[in-house]
């Protein structure tokens, strides 16, 4: 049996009641048998981006950020206009 395709959902949005959040828990819902659709919940605690800081030791939540996306098979973004 293979594994199920791993499909990392992102949204741009920490709003509680974000629609962007919302349309990827309706995808994350209906994805089809041998698809595999996780939430990337840690986006409040990322750092603000600058490339100055982009060398090791990564803040550790990038560093986690950075290995689901290594590991997915696709990345789905819902961001606000």
């Amino acid at each position: 049996m293979a594994r199920p395709l791993q499909v990392l959902l992102i949204s741009g949005s920490i709003r509680t009641a974000s629609t962007n959040t919302a349309v990827l828990t309706t995808l994350q819902q209906v994805v089809p048998e041998g698809v595999h659709a996780v939430m990337y919940l840690g986006l409040a605690r990322l750092p603000h981006f600058n490339p100055d800081d982009d060398r090791d030791p990564l803040p550790p939540e990038v560093a986690a950020l950075r290995a689901q996306i290594g590991t997915a098979d696709a990345v789905v973004f819902s961001t606000p206009e």
